[in-house]
C-alpha cells in the first residue's frame, strides 16, 4: 500500500482496551485501501488517502456511500437527495433515468454489488399510478428482476449478495417480516430475533443482529443454520480466515452508547469514554483491521476518523458536509 501522507496523523494512536489485541502491520505495501464519502459536499473516494473529488453531474450535495473495485474499475455507487448514482472510473450515470418505467420510478436503490463483470443493483420501484405499493426488485447489467411485487412494506437496508450465481436479498417481505431471498424465495427470521443485515465468508451467508426482549446477540450460518449467541446485540460482522470481527453495542450498560469491536472474544477497539459512536464500516485481510468510525458530537455530527490497525490513517474534521461511508481493500 502506498504510505499515507498525512505525517501529523501517523502518530496518533485509539487506545484499545485491551492492547495486546491490536494487530501488527502485515504486509499492508500489498494492499490499496479504497474509501468513499463526501467532502465539502461532493461526493469523494480516497485511494490510498489520495483524494479524488467525483464529478457531481450538475448535481448538489452528492455522496459516495459505496465504493468496489474490480479488475481496475471503480464502481462508486452514491447520490443526491432521492437521486441514485453511479460513477465508473468518474464516468457519472443517473441510476434514475437508466431504470425508469413507463407505470414505475425509482423509490430506493439500497445496494449495489460487482460480481464479476456483472452489475448488481436491488431496491424498490414506486408505482406512478398507486403511489402506496412497491415493486422490491433487483437489476442485472440494467435487466430488472422482480421479487416481491405490489408490496407496502419497504427496508431501506436491503442488501443483496451473489454467491456462484446465487443470489441472496435481505430484505422484508408483505407481512413486514424480516428474512433473506434466495434466488426469490423468501427464508423468514425467528420473529424474536432482529437481524441487521448479511455478509459473506468463504462461499456461505452470515446473518447477525439482536434478540428481542432481552438485550442478547446473536449470527447465523444461513447455509448450515449454525447459530452463536452474543451477550451483546451485533451490529456488524467480518471475518479473516479463523478469527471473527464484531461490532457490538453495549446495551446491557445504562447510558453507555459506545461501540466495540471485538476479535473472537476480545475487545479490539472501543470508542471514547463520552463519545457515541457509529462504526460505520469494517473490514479485515490478511490480519489488518480496516474501520471508519464517525464520533457523534452535538448536532448529531463528528469527526470520520479511518483506523487501520487502530491507528488513525485519514481523518476528517467536524462538519456537515464531510463523511466517511465505505471502505475497500485491494491486493496487489
Amino acid at each position: 500500500m502506498k504510505k499515507f501522507v498525512l505525517a501529523a496523523l501517523a502518530l496518533i494512536l485509539i487506545t484499545c482496551s485491551n492492547s495486546d489485541n491490536i494487530s501488527e502491520p502485515n504486509n499492508l505495501n500489498s494492499i490499496d485501501v479504497y474509501v468513499a464519502g463526501q467532502k465539502d459536499g461532493n461526493a469523494t473516494y480516497w485511494e490510498n488517502n489520495a483524494e479524488i473529488t467525483l464529478n457531481n453531474g450538475g448535481f448538489s450535495s452528492t455522496t459516495a456511500d459505496k465504493i468496489i473495485v474490480q479488475d481496475n474499475t471503480v464502481y462508486v455507487f452514491g447520490r443526491s437527495g432521492s437521486i441514485y448514482l453511479l460513477w465508473e472510473n468518474g464516468n457519472i450515470t443517473n441510476l434514475n433515468e437508466e431504470f425508469q418505467e413507463a407505470d414505475y420510478e425509482i423509490d430506493y436503490i439500497t445496494d449495489m454489488i460487482i460480481d464479476g463483470t456483472d452489475e448488481y443493483f436491488v431496491g424498490y420501484l414506486k408505482s406512478t399510478t398507486n403511489p402506496i405499493t412497491y415493486n422490491l426488485v433487483y437489476w442485472k447489467n440494467g435487466v430488472k428482476t422482480i421479487i416481491l411485487p405490489n408490496c407496502v412494506y419497504r427496508h431501506q437496508q436491503t442488501s443483496i449478495k451473489v454467491i456462484n450465481d446465487n443470489i441472496y436479498v435481505f430484505s422484508k417481505n408483505e407481512n413486514n417480516q424480516r428474512g433473506i431471498y434466495i434466488n426469490n424465495s423468501f427464508n423468514p427470521f425467528d420473529p424474536g430475533y432482529l437481524p441487521h443485515g448479511i455478509v459473506e465468508n468463504e462461499n456461505e451467508i452470515y446473518t447477525y443482529g439482536s434478540i428481542i426482549g432481552n438485550g442478547m446477540g446473536f449470527y447465523k450460518n444461513i447455509n448450515t443454520n449454525v447459530e452463536t449467541m452474543n451477550e451483546n446485540p451485533i451490529l456488524g460482522l467480518a471475518f479473516d480466515t479463523t478469527d471473527i470481527y464484531s461490532i457490538i453495542n453495549h446495551s446491557n450498560v445504562a447510558f453507555d452508547m459506545r461501540r466495540e469491536i471485538m476479535k473472537n472474544n476480545d475487545s479490539y477497539y472501543i470508542s471514547p469514554e463520552g463519545f457515541e459512536t457509529h462504526i460505520v464500516d469494517l473490514k479485515v485481510k490478511n490480519g489488518n483491521v480496516y474501520a471508519i468510525v464517525r464520533e457523534l458530537t452535538s448536532g448529531n455530527f463528528g469527526p470520520n476518523k479511518l483506523l487501520i490497525n487502530n491507528n488513525v490513517e485519514l481523518i476528517l474534521d467536524e462538519s456537515l458536509y464531510d463523511f466517511l461511508n465505505s471502505i475497500y481493500i485491494v491486493e496487489n
